[in-house]
């Protein structure tokens, strides 16, 4: 008997019993052997009233529950079967079920009978029927809604997209369901492996990325991958929400650009209006050095100075916030110096000063200015009055990162204990030149020969340059094609 065969069926009848579905225990002969309560709904019939009975109790004369030859010989060969049938309830009532029946062996493996599992199949039918609906009800909600949702199966293939999931790509659902991510978007999109390995291992991941349509427009989407977990902590899959974040990057692009451009003319406009002042600074000290003669030798300098100051916001507002080019900074106070004082300023530029103009951050722009105004000043005043056409040469030239002002003059020798480095023996516009040089970035030397004095200014283009790097427009000097540049002053 199938009790004497498997004890277990009467330890676990509480068990049996919570279970909704009918669940009847059957010798080989038909005799039924358990009864759970779920078989008492679908049959009406009690444990007691069949117990010990034979199963055409309820399949009737009929043989409505007669299992066919194939039948028995799969169950026989595989252990399970299926298939649908009609029972005669307590009422007379004949109801279509659903069955599944589990071949029981014994502990020698010999066939010692059978476990019935049956559904009403009009309840299975109407279960399927809300299933449906609500599935139809949940995909009409997910179509709606305007963010892209997919759910992707552990073997990476789709089984759901919704309606703006598949606009984004510009695919039908049909190209996508049943077919792996790498199949389907192969050539729109390379998945990013690290990231659906940690997905995979139950972690949400958000990130952005880069897909391209079936026409082959680029879109930067916003994805975040939810590792779909089953009741038992089984990872089944994951789901892709997906946000189109194209133009909301692009407005964002453009109202940087707006503000960028806006402060640029702000900038610009501060620093035009500085140049002005400055200026008008420098044309009031004149009209007073013109009318005291003898304050000129103390305001000739300051005037200089003013003046060389003015050079750089003026060259900052034609550039609003990009940094400033060095030959412009050079060019433009030697033309300064050369109107005012009358002597001629011959400049030379090589040819990798032409070929790759120096930016210099605007930050340092002011020093900058009042350094090469000092120094050739300085050249201008010690070349010796006996010998008025003797001229200053500017020398401009660059090595990778290092660039190099050469300021040279036939003038006298350098004095007696001249020590730049350790601030001896120097004038006041040398002092000066040692307080504004950033630290670190520029050196000054001085050569003394029988030809003249010669100060050798270097820069450190890597560190004085503008940081972030602005877009790079053409340097006023950029396309000067003579190597060698005269200007001849004039008495102002």
């Amino acid at each position: 008997m199938i009790l004497q065969a498997f004890p277990a069926l009467e330890h676990y009848a509480e068990i049996l019993d919570l279970a909704h579905d009918s669940v009847i225990a059957l010798d080989l002969d038909g005799t039924i052997r358990k009864w759970n309560r779920g078989a008492e709904r679908l049959l009406g019939y009690s444990a007691e009233d069949v117990v010990g009975k034979n199963v055409s109790i309820v399949s009737g004369n009929d043989g409505l529950l007669t299992c066919s030859g194939d039948h028995l010989a799969r169950l026989l060969e595989t252990g399970l079967e299926e298939f649908d049938g009609v029972v005669r309830t307590k009422f007379g009532e004949l109801r279509p079920i659903h069955i599944r029946l589990g071949l029981l062996r014994d502990v020698e493996g010999r066939p010692a009978g059978l476990l019935s599992f049956a559904i009403d199949r009009a309840e299975l039918e109407r279960t399927r029927a809300d299933l449906k609906e609500r599935e139809g009800q949940l995909r009409t909600i997910v179509d709606a809604i305007p963010i892209c949702v997919a759910h992707i199966g552990s073997d990476l293939r789709y089984r759901f997209v919704n309606r703006a999931y598949e606009e984004l790509l510009g695919r039908p659902a049909t190209d996508l369901v049943g077919r792996t991510v790498h199949e389907a978007l192969a050539g729109q999109y390379v998945v990013p492996e690290a990231c659906v390995r940690t997905v995979l291992a139950g972690n949400c991941v958000t990130n952005e990325e880069t897909l391209y349509r079936a026409n082959g427009e680029r879109r930067l989407v916003s994805l975040q991958r939810v590792p779909d977990r089953g009741p038992d902590g089984t990872i089944n899959g994951y789901f892709v929400v997906t946000l189109d974040i194209t133009e909301d990057r692009r407005a964002e692009a453009e109202r940087l650009d707006r503000e960028k451009r806006l402060r640029e003319t702000l900038v610009a406009e501060v620093h035009h209006r500085v140049k002005n002042a400055l200026q008008g600074t420098v044309g009031l000290l004149r009209s007073q050095a013109d009318r005291h003669p003898e304050l000129l030798a103390a305001l000739e300098p300051a005037i200089y100075q003013v003046l060389a100051v003015s050079v750089s916001f003026g060259l900052m507002s034609r550039r609003g916030i990009a940094g400033i080019v060095l030959c412009d900074v050079v060019q433009e106070v030697a033309s300064n110096l050369e109107r005012m004082t009358g002597r001629g300023i011959e400049m030379t530029l090589s040819a990798a000063i032409r070929g790759r103009p120096i930016e210099i951050d605007q930050a340092h722009g002011v020093n900058l200015s009042l350094v090469i105004n000092e120094l050739i000043f300085n050249a201008i005043k010690h070349l010796p009055d006996s010998l008025p056409s003797r001229q200053v040469t500017v020398a401009l030239d660059r090595e990778g990162n290092t660039a190099t002002v050469r300021v040279a003059s036939e003038s006298r020798h350098l004095p007696e204990g001249f020590d730049f480095e350790n601030g001896k023996a120097l004038g006041l516009g040398l002092s000066l030149i040692r307080f504004l040089l950033p630290p670190h970035r520029c050196s000054l030397r001085f050569e003394s020969s029988s030809q003249g004095v010669t100060a050798v200014l270097t820069l450190d283009t890597g560190a004085l340059a503008p940081s972030p790097p602005p877009e790079r427009g053409e340097s006023s000097q950029a396309a000067a094609e003579p190597l060698k540049i005269t200007r001849r002053g004039t008495t102002p």
